[in-house]
């Protein structure tokens, strides 16, 4: 399911995507107009093995750059995630913002940008628009979604074993639940490499067009100093 973030100005934002971003942003996003509509997946679920006629080197190193390009714009995304908490707690104290930054990690980011919304005074005025917040809460969900997916990335082992036989790599992930290990799996085949990058490309649409409204509902005389 994709968000959808309707953007209202009463007055022009003062940012924009820089050119090589947009240029970088665009050529992931052919990953949606090309790739399966699939509702957006939260988790990396087993999937019946799926046989490649035959999996190459280049199939490989696909993988490898299909990782590659979405470790990068992930952290585009925590960039601007970045930008609305430095915005919102005052560009006058852009040094102690940085340093609290540098102590925080993802998931407390997202949820200081959902309290900063839902709550301050700077963003009041996005408040105003119900429809817009019910939508930035979806928003605040996926994220937390895809922070779990890329965890998920970083700490898997990438299994090519049964790559000679014409099988795909596979992601398998181990993590300790309830005192037990649990294996989350997945078969990296071209398809769900292609569905990785189309939800990213998505989020990263989502997150720009909430960046730029809150720059438009920010209130400068009303910063949330840390």
């Amino acid at each position: 399911m994709r968000t959808l973030i309707v953007v209202r100005y009463d007055r022009a934002p003062t940012a924009r995507i820089s050119k090589p971003a947009a240029h970088a942003i665009g050529t992931v996003i052919q990953a949606i107009e090309t790739g399966p509509k699939k509702k957006r997946r939260t988790n990396m679920n087993p999937e019946p093995p799926i046989k490649n006629a035959e999996w190459t080197d280049d199939d490989t190193e696909a993988l490898f750059a299909t990782v590659g390009k979405y470790l990068i714009f992930f952290q585009w995304i925590e960039g601007k995630i970045d930008q609305i908490l430095l915005m919102a707690w005052g560009h006058q104290n852009w040094s102690q913002s940085q340093a609290r930054l540098a102590r925080m990690k993802n998931h407390e980011k997202i949820n200081a940008v959902d309290e900063l919304v839902q709550n301050s005074n700077v963003f009041a005025r996005a408040r105003t628009r119900p429809d817009w917040i019910s939508s930035f809460r979806l928003l605040i969900e996926h994220l937390h979604a895809e922070r779990d997916r890329r965890n998920s990335l970083i700490h898997s082992q990438y299994l090519f074993e049964f790559a000679e036989a014409g099988f795909p790599p596979v992601a398998s992930h181990r993590r300790k639940v309830n005192g037990t290990a649990e294996f989350r799996q997945q078969d990296l085949t071209p398809a769900a490499q292609k569905d990785l990058l189309a939800n990213l490309a998505q989020l990263a649409m989502d997150v720009n067009f909430a960046h730029v409204q809150l720059i438009a509902d920010y209130r400068h005389d009303a910063d949330e100093t840390p």
